[in-house]
């Protein structure tokens, strides 16, 4: 039987890295309405960058699954770095390797926009998370000699450790056994929230990104593209649409004649489902073909947890007293 604490002290450690809390930064930037704690810092930064810089954001967030692959691609760090070393290691990177994570990208735009991106917007940023960032690595491994079982569920409320394993809870559940695994990195994050983010490119060794509170009160905002997906699927029809597309494919002509309605009511139907991404389309012949985004539909049940849940390290009235 595994003895967590030894285990954990042997294996776990936690790191403070700030090209990937820059990475993250350019994730939330791409897609600022999901991050709403990171909100008003996205809408400021980006009312100071040019059209030509948001371009080229938004063009490489399309090319890199939401900038996800960079985190992969840092997993074959022999160490962390700071973020000019970072880049530099990119610039470096041997061509093959560069396509195999990257395929529809050009090395030197990259390196030169990430250059650019930090110099003139992030290195400020950084400057003012990293105490925080720092205090908490500190505060985590002091946590983990202490009580390794006390990080399930503070880390994040679908983060668990249970007897002899550890589960993330995400669209789909994720489970290992202590001794399958050779290592587990901690890295804190001002830009993680609402994601419960663990890189298993390396499937023996598991990252896992968790959240540091940089303000003293806990916004009450709604995501907007939660709220914009919730709002889709309150109409009854198009709710059935969602139910009949996860089980087989239809038309706008079949799904006229299902639903005994007009071929624009359908098409009005498909366009505002399609605006949140929860159904998919396929032209075959001369026909257009709609299905269900299972994935993004099993999304929504993650999103709301996160959003009903308090945040990660949040004190009761009781704690706060008690100091």
């Amino acid at each position: 039987m595994v003895h967590v604490t030894s285990w954990f002290e042997r294996h776990v450690k936690v790191v403070y890295s700030p090209f990937r809390e820059m990475l993250l930064s350019l994730h939330v930037l791409s897609n600022p309405a999901h991050h709403v704690k990171r909100l008003p810092w996205a809408e400021n930064l980006l009312s100071m960058m040019n059209e030509n810089e948001k371009e080229l954001l938004h063009e490489i967030n399309r090319k890199s699954d939401d900038w996800f692959r960079f985190i992969d691609w840092c997993s074959e760090f022999p160490v962390e770095v700071y973020v000019e070393e970072g880049i530099e290691r990119l610039r470096a990177t041997d061509e093959k390797v560069f396509q195999r994570f990257f395929p529809d990208l050009e090395k030197e735009t990259i390196c030169n926009f990430l250059y650019e991106y930090h110099q003139c917007y992030f290195a400020r940023e950084l400057f003012r998370i990293e105490p925080w960032l720092q205090q908490s690595v500190h505060d985590l491994k002091e946590m983990i000699k202490q009580n390794p079982l006390s990080l399930s569920k503070r880390l994040h409320p679908r983060f668990l450790i249970e007897g002899e394993q550890i589960t993330f809870l995400k669209a789909r559940t994720w489970q290992y056994r202590f001794v399958d695994l050779s290592a587990i990195t901690f890295y804190p994050s001002t830009f993680i929230a609402p994601h419960l983010l663990m890189d298993n490119f390396i499937s023996t060794h598991i990252k896992v990104y968790y959240e540091v509170e940089i303000a003293s009160s806990y916004p009450d905002e709604v995501p907007k593209d939660l709220l914009q997906i919730l709002q889709a699927i309150s109409d009854e029809t198009r709710l059935k649409m969602l139910r009949d597309l996860s089980f087989q494919s239809f038309c706008t002509q079949q799904l006229t004649e299902r639903y005994n309605l007009t071929k624009s009511t359908v098409s009005n139907h498909l366009k505002i489902l399609e605006a949140t991404e929860l159904v998919q389309k396929e032209r075959k012949g001369y026909y257009v073909f709609y299905q269900t985004n299972r994935e993004k539909l099993e999304q929504i049940r993650v999103d709301l947890d996160q959003f009903m849940d308090f945040p990660a390290f949040h004190k009761t009235e009781e704690e706060k007293t008690c100091g």
